[in-house]
């Protein structure tokens, strides 16, 4: 009867701390999620900020996923792990679709490593379109390790998130462009250069030196090995 007591008290108390963690996410996160797009803002407070960074949703959505996982453990959510999961899912696919509206690009990159073939990491936040300015540093690589591999834990989870075998493929080249991205000089995309600020390039190794998914339960999951002098 005692253990039957201290059970009750746990799941009450898990109820209690999920239902606060909730309120904030929708206070401070979801509020600033866009109904059409599913991104969220570069500058949450500024109204007329129409600009979307990979990244920064990247995050948010992976909050919203984590307290998805969460609201498992609670008979009933009213809703709340579905309407999560769905808002997760939402942003991720937009950041999908917007990298495959580059898949140009991409194909260019394969072949020939340069600033004008590398993935825009900027989206439109109204409509997910891909913001091109040739003045902004876009080998961004980490965004895309950091995109793949939150993809990759969502849909093993359970969410859906890729629907067709297009969108499989475009899966498959993001990871040849991380091949091909950390091998080579930065293109200044650090501003000072090497460690050592030498104002030399660095290889983009010390970003992102490796991606391994895996899915077997058992095996461990990376996406970034970070050495700090792993530079020429």
């Amino acid at each position: 009867m005692a253990i039957t007591s201290v059970d009750e008290s746990e799941k009450t108390e898990i109820k209690q701390n999920i239902e606060h963690f909730y309120l904030v996410v929708k206070d401070q996160i979801l509020k600033f999620q866009h109904p059409i797009s599913g991104l969220f803002p570069l500058r949450p407070r500024d109204t007329s900020c129409n600009v979307s960074h990979v990244r920064d949703s990247v995050y948010c959505a992976t909050v919203l996923w984590a307290l998805h996982r969460s609201l498992a453990r609670i008979d009933d959510d009213a809703g709340r792990q579905y309407e999560l999961g769905q808002c997760a899912v939402k942003c991720m696919r937009t950041i999908l679709i917007g990298w495959m509206q580059q898949s140009t690009k991409l194909e260019q990159f394969k072949k020939a490593q340069n600033v004008d073939t590398c993935l825009s990491p900027r989206l439109n936040y109204e409509t997910g379109e891909p913001i091109d300015d040739p003045n902004y540093k876009n080998l961004q690589m980490d965004c895309v390790a950091l995109f793949v591999i939150q993809l990759a834990q969502m849909i093993a989870s359970g969410l859906q998130v890729v629907y067709t075998k297009d969108e499989v493929a475009f899966m498959q080249n993001l990871v040849f462009y991380l091949e091909r991205a950390y091998r080579i000089p930065d293109y200044g995309m650090w501003e000072r250069g090497t460690k050592q600020n030498r104002n030399l390039v660095e290889l983009n190794a010390r970003c992102a030196l490796d991606l391994c998914l895996c899915t077997a339960p058992s095996l461990f999951q990376t996406v970034v090995y970070q050495d700090v002098f792993a530079t020429e």
